[in-house]
Parts: C-alpha cells; structure tokens; sequence
C-alpha cells in the first residue's frame, strides 16, 4: 500500500534548476534506462514538490529510497521542453541564444555620416581649389595695380580710370576669396566631427540580445 506521507521539497527556482533536475529528473531517467525494469515496483512515499511557495499539481514518488519527479512538470518550471518518444524522454532548454549584433541602425548611421563627409570632404577641396585660383588672380591683379601706378601718370584721364578698373577687379576678388576663406572655416571643424562620429560608430558597434 502507497505511504501517503506529505513530505514537502520546497525551493527556489535557481535551486531546483540545480538540485532538482539533477536530482529529481537526471536521478529519475537513469532508473527508467536502466535494464532492471520499475514495473511493479512499491512506492514507499509520496512527495510534494513546492516550488517559490507553489505546489506542483502532481507529487514525486519514492522507490527504493530513490525521489522520482514529474519530469515535465517540474521540467517546464525551469525553461525546458520536455519531449518523449519510444521509451524516451528528452529535455531541452528553451533559452534564447544571444542574436548577433543587430547593427542594422548603426550601420545606417554609419552610411549617412560617411556620405555626408564625402559631401563635406568634396566641397572643401573644391573651396580651397577656387581659393587657390583667387590667390593667383588677386596676385597677377596686384601686380598689374603696381606696374600701372609706376608710370605715374597723374594727369593723364585714361591711366586714372586704368587705375580704378583694376582697384574695383582687386576688391571683388579679395571680397570673393574671403567668403570662400569664411565657409572654409565653418566647414573644416564639421568635417572633423564626421570623422569622430564614423570612428566611435565603428569602434563601438553595440550588440542586442534577444
């Protein structure tokens, strides 16, 4: 006859992963497995397993002094999929494993950041171009202003106006190589913060986990 005595397991859930499973399941499928069959066997006890103050719907059993659980109850309990087939029963942890770094924003950032200093990068080399070519005509104007000035010729209305005319052509080309100079100075810093950017992206790509 069954001793119904009303032990009761009682643990925490890191605990029963540990000392349950291991005990109570892994110690109940190696007796199952075993060639010397359980048929028939007295059950001496039974015992309630509680597991975070819950009692399992179905008790343990006690044979020949060895505790056999619920596999699939007390096994689900703890995250696994209990499956079982032609005389075997088979546990495997539900788990997630960790996804591989999800860099799909970051990647898109990175894109943007590298077409905008493409853009950027571009832009400066056309600017110090045009300022290169301001140089040489602001040079070549100078010259001409002094080569004019030397014939000294005060009186003379054709060698004024002569005067004037590249005086006028001399300011606009230094008025035109300093706002070139002044979007220069804008755009340089910018650049130089892109760079920083795209470089903390790629050195510090995060990964999510599921």
């Amino acid at each position: 006859m069954v001793n119904k005595s009303n032990y009761e397991v009682s643990v925490m859930k890191k605990v029963i992963s540990g000392i349950v499973i291991g005990a109570l399941l892994f110690g109940a499928i190696p007796a199952i497995a075993a060639t010397t069959s359980m048929i028939g066997k007295k059950v001496s006890q039974e015992v309630v397993i509680i597991r975070d103050g819950v009692k399992s719907t179905k008790p343990a059993i006690i044979i020949d002094g060895v505790t056999y659980a619920p596999v699939r109850e007390v096994a689900e309990s703890v995250g696994y999929s209990v499956a079982y087939k032609e005389g075997v029963v088979t546990l495997t942890s539900e788990a997630a494993p960790p996804l591989i770094a999800d860099t799909t924003s970051e990647n898109s950032d990175l894109g943007t950041l590298l077409n905008e200093r493409s853009s950027l990068g571009t832009k400066i080399i056309s600017l110090n171009t045009d300022i290169t070519i301001l140089d040489q005509t602001i040079a070549s104007l100078e010259s001409s202003l002094a080569d004019k000035k030397a014939e000294n010729l005060i009186n003379d209305a054709m060698w004024l106006n002569g005067i004037e005319i590249i005086e006028g052509k001399l300011t606009k080309q230094r008025d035109a190589r300093s706002a070139k100079q002044a979007e220069l100075v804008v755009l340089e810093p910018q650049l130089a913060t892109l760079e920083t950017q795209i470089n903390s992206l790629k050195e510090n790509t995060p990964v999510v986990y599921n």
